[in-house]
């Protein structure tokens, strides 16, 4: 998160270009339906696995 407030800061890195405001930050989430499935195929033992609800997740395609 950082690095969002910081691509905004004018001479931070003068070397790297203009400062620029970010639009838009996309996360990587998982969905509670992925969650409760997969979570115990992913988590170990006595590890909390976050997710949010379905709703609220978007989809992006990424393919080349």
């Amino acid at each position: 998160m950082f690095a969002v407030h910081a691509a905004a800061l004018p001479g931070l890195h003068p070397g790297l270009g203009n400062p620029w405001a970010v639009r838009r930050l996309l996360l990587a989430t998982h969905p509670h339906s992925a969650a409760e499935e997969l979570g115990p195929l992913l988590l170990r033992p006595g590890r909390t696995g976050y997710s949010v609800p379905d709703a609220t997740v978007e989809t992006l395609d990424v393919t080349p």
